[in-house]
């Protein structure tokens, strides 16, 4: 779908070049400009989701995090008593 929208916009920009009505000239530099921002956007988009990590934990990582904040309080918890602050 991007690279549609690519070749869409290269040949709406390219096209109003060579036609000489006005009325087909504005309409393919529109084509042109809407479809190259729409080209960018589903770039953007695609390169955003390629890197994006996924909202939801699964249980195991969930307990895992648990596990790691408890330890960490602990260990804090036993410096404060100690001293070792």
């Amino acid at each position: 779908m991007r690279w549609l929208l690519v070749l869409v916009a290269v040949s709406g920009l390219l096209g109003s070049w060579w036609i000489s009505s006005p009325l087909w000239f504005g309409l393919g530099l529109l084509i042109g400009v809407i479809s190259a921002l729409a080209a960018a956007l589903a770039f953007a988009q695609a390169r955003i989701e390629s890197s994006a990590q996924p909202e939801l934990m699964s249980d195991h990582a969930i307990e895992a995090l648990k596990l790691a904040v408890r330890q960490s309080k602990n260990n804090h918890s036993e410096s404060v008593s100690s001293g070792e602050h």
